[in-house]
């Protein structure tokens, strides 16, 4: 669930939501938060549901975007919008220096 808490971390910043609006947002403390991004600790289903409400972003898209960061595949369940979509989230983060889907793969080799 590394790439997912990644993902998460991903969109907080490109939406310029601090980790201590987050926690707000969902009820979460920063510290928990932030655990959470750097992936010290796993994130829940609870809190994947709560951080994409929080965030404005569908979860089914967040999930299907980890998955494409693991199998660098694009999900099948994916229709073309919601692909570009997920697209523009890793081209958003390319131009800030993060390669998503190397990342990714790294991620899948050692959980």
């Amino acid at each position: 669930m590394g790439n997912l808490a990644r993902l998460f971390s991903l969109l907080a910043e490109q939406r310029g939501a601090s980790q201590a609006e987050l926690g707000r947002r969902t009820g979460f403390s920063q510290p928990q938060i932030s655990r959470i991004f750097a992936r010290v600790t796993a994130i829940s289903v609870a809190q994947a549901y709560a951080l994409a409400e929080a965030l404005g972003v569908d979860i089914v898209l967040v999930v299907a975007g980890a998955e494409w960061m693991t199998t660098k595949k694009i999900p099948q369940c994916l229709t073309p919008l919601e692909v570009a979509e997920v697209a523009g989230w890793f081209d958003v983060a390319a131009k800030q220096g993060w390669d998503f889907l190397a990342e990714g793969e790294a991620q899948a080799e050692n959980p």
